[in-house]
């Protein structure tokens, strides 16, 4: 599978929702859609079981209202649940601005 590089960590992609199996495995999850000459980054979420995170999520009508072709999922597989939620924070402050399908609170970046 093709690898990926968003904001200098390494995700595998792109796993189609409704096409492909996700892992229920630890991992990052970037969830997006493609937007002419790249990607659009729509959400990331981080769980112990990120097949079930991508299913369950409350912003699956949002991915499929925002996606052009689909809605993509890059993963990176990560056991380190610190090290995962240290990558979430970390792409969600740098792109805040256009994340499509995010809440953002105040206390977020505090």
């Amino acid at each position: 599978m093709p690898k990926l590089n968003i904001d200098g960590y390494e995700f595998t992609g792109p796993n189609k929702i409704g096409r492909d199996e996700l892992p229920a495995e630890p991992a990052v999850a970037v969830i997006a859609t493609e937007a002419g000459e790249g990607i659009l980054i729509m959400t990331i979420l981080e769980s112990d079981n990120i097949a079930r995170a991508v299913a369950d999520s409350e912003w699956n009508d949002c991915w499929k209202k925002n996606s052009v072709r689909g809605v993509d999922v890059y993963l990176q597989l990560n056991s380190d649940k610190a090290q995962r939620a240290m990558i979430r924070e970390r792409i969600r402050e740098r792109r805040r601005d256009s994340l499509r399908c995010e809440d953002f609170r105040i206390s977020d970046f505090e």
